[in-house]
């Protein structure tokens, strides 16, 4: 066990990323790190978080998440849909770890880009 702890506290940053992605590997520059692969992770800059796939979101997370675009505040998504302001800043956290997002912004973006695609934010019982 304290092996396997060694091994992976000697990986670099972008081979333990690799690792968790489950992602190809390719040689450094450098050569081989420590553990004697040789890792390098070629999709970090292609990796984008926000393509999580449309099902995962419920149908009231999709409501919510066109309110958050149109910038509404947790508590007028509350008022809005006769919730808690609680609750909805609930669902704005759930939206947020599905998608892997930090902020609003980024859920704002993510409806903006699919109504472009799309013609809205269509949720996934919708035929977009």
């Amino acid at each position: 066990m304290a092996r396997l702890w060694a091994s992976g506290r000697a990986l670099t940053s972008e081979a333990a990323v690799a690792l968790a992605l489950d992602a190809p590997v390719r040689p450094t520059a450098s050569g081989a790190d420590p553990t004697g692969e040789s890792p390098a992770l070629a999709v970090v800059g292609r990796y984008r978080v926000a393509s999580a796939p449309p099902s995962s979101l419920t149908q009231r997370e999709y409501e919510i998440a066109e309110l958050v675009a149109g910038g509404l505040s947790n508590k007028a998504i509350a008022t809005e849909l006769s919730i808690s302001p609680t609750t909805a800043a609930r669902h704005v956290a759930n939206i947020m770890a599905k998608l892997g997002f930090n902020s609003r912004s980024q859920i704002a973006a993510w409806v903006a880009d699919r109504a472009q695609g799309r013609g809205r934010a269509s949720s996934p019982d919708e035929p977009g």
